[in-house]
């Protein structure tokens, strides 16, 4: 199996409004191309959360970030982390949390503060497009239907069988056939008894 990179340049700083210019860490990410069955490395800039914070106060030097602890546990080794933008007026414009074990980084509790604040300040447009963790790749956490490749097949159009109707049509006698063509009664023999009965009465009269 090979391995082939994207030619696709890549941008390796950015200037903020202001004429800042801020320097971008390349992140490559490898993922397999299933129609060639080759391992394609793509590049992308990410924008590191000290230089989002850079841009922020540079925008907004009177705005605030607050962090706050959900979970920080020493036996079950994770920590969650929140942090919240606010405007001067105390106004919050964003919030976001983030969830860290030393399985990830030794200084997971830091790494938890500082991937909040992060997240958070992607959420306010601040290296939101070079942001990989609000990237959800195959996991679309908006999307109200499964991503199309991973579909399952549409159920038949037949509908399923119903076991109660069928085992209570077991038990239904089957419809008697008639032998042949239904009896015609003559009305001849009564027709011959009423003309007797009305001479008998026409005679007493």
């Amino acid at each position: 199996m090979t391995t082939q990179s994207t030619t696709k340049p890549v941008p390796t700083t950015m200037k903020t409004p202001k004429g800042t210019e801020l320097p971008f860490l390349i992140m490559e990410r490898k993922s397999l191309d299933k129609t060639t069955n080759t391992w394609v490395v793509k590049k992308n800039p990410y924008l590191q959360v000290a230089h989002r914070l850079v841009w922020f106060r540079e925008e907004h030097p009177a705005w605030g970030i607050e962090t706050e602890f959900l979970t920080m546990e020493d036996t079950g080794k994770r920590a969650i982390c929140v942090a919240r933008i606010k405007d001067e007026n105390g106004r919050l414009i964003a919030t976001a949390t983030k969830q860290e074990t030393p399985t990830d980084f030794p200084d997971y509790i830091e790494k938890a503060e500082t991937g909040a604040i992060g997240r958070a300040l992607a959420l306010c447009g601040y290296g939101t497009q070079y942001a990989p963790e609000l990237d959800e790749g195959e996991r679309l956490a908006d999307s109200p239907i499964t991503p199309a490749k991973f579909a399952p097949k549409p159920a038949s159009s037949k509908p399923a069988p119903n076991k109660a109707v069928e085992d209570f049509n077991r038990t239904m006698p089957e419809p008697v056939k008639p032998a042949g063509p239904a009896s015609v009664v003559s009305r001849e023999p009564i027709s011959r008894a009423g003309k007797a009965v009305k001479a008998g009465l026409e005679a007493s009269v």
